[in-house]
């Protein structure tokens, strides 16, 4: 039975020192077709131009505060507080909504209960200038080892989320593993939108360097899964990839094969 025929959802953003692409993301999110949304940003006191965006962009943004915090996640934490949405969404400043996004989420909170609906992804990569882009399938049965479901494309109830305490601030890359791993122990209800909801840029904090398995490896072990030992296999091949990487990409920077690698990487995009 639905539960609320128009939700309101709240779309929380938060940013530090990224005038580069905040704005495609204020954008995305006015341009929803699905109007029932209040939108906060949450700035962690930027010294670049971010701020003089949020304030070009008031009409657009239904509140917005700019402040030191402790982190992503504490600035996520934030936003959760002043959030008065049914659901809560949250939103990295250097990734976008697609027009639908909104409306998909309200068309599956209508049909189905569950305290966190979740859709695809694009991930979107910039490769010697071009960009290419590669949506992908979440899946939610992977939580016990790794992130199953895509945080830029989750939508959770604010009442499970407060249930939950939140982020745990104590992790720097993985509190939103975290979290979606205690929903997911507790048996709540996770429901897939097989639609693309978000464009993910990869480059983000999240998304550098192998510290999200580090920090996974530790999470696994407090919520015992089982699956740690395997989780630290995945963060030395991942310490091990990235090696290579550097001494491959030095290599080709030195011999000017830096156009062969790239190509190589490229035809993995399309």
């Amino acid at each position: 039975m639905p539960i609320n025929q128009t939700p309101l959802v709240s779309v929380i953003t938060v940013s530090f020192n990224a005038a580069k692409t905040l704005e495609q993301t204020i954008l995305s999110v006015k341009a929803q077709r699905y109007r029932n949304f209040e939108f906060i940003a949450v700035d962690g006191a930027s010294t670049d131009e971010t701020i003089d965006i949020l304030h070009a962009h008031d009409a657009d943004i239904d509140l917005w505060i700019s402040e030191p915090d402790a982190g992503i996640y504490d600035a996520m934490n934030k936003g959760a507080a002043l959030a008065r949405g049914e659901y809560l969404a949250f939103l990295n400043a250097d990734d976008r909504y697609l027009p639908d996004t909104l409306s998909h989420l309200a068309e599956a909170a209508n049909a189905y209960s569950a305290a966190v609906f979740h859709g695809n992804m694009v991930k979107e990569r910039e490769i010697d200038g071009a960009v290419f882009h590669r949506e992908e399938k979440p899946n939610p049965g992977y939580m016990p080892q790794g992130m199953g479901i895509f945080h830029p494309t989750s939508f959770v109830k604010r009442a499970e989320f407060q249930a939950a305490g939140g982020y745990n601030t104590r992790y720097r890359l993985a509190a939103d593993y975290d979290l979606f791993l205690r929903l997911w122990q507790k048996g709540l209800a996770f429901h897939h939108i097989d639609k693309a909801l978000a464009v993910f840029s990869l480059g983000g904090a999240s998304n550098a360097g192998c510290g999200t398995y580090s920090e996974a490896v530790e999470i696994q072990r407090l919520n015992k899964t089982g699956t740690a030992t395997k989780t630290m296999v995945l963060l030395w091949k991942c310490r091990l990839k990235i090696a290579v990487r550097k001494i491959v990409f030095g290599l080709a920077r030195l011999t000017g094969r830096e156009d062969w690698v790239n190509r190589k990487i490229k035809r993995r995009w399309r």
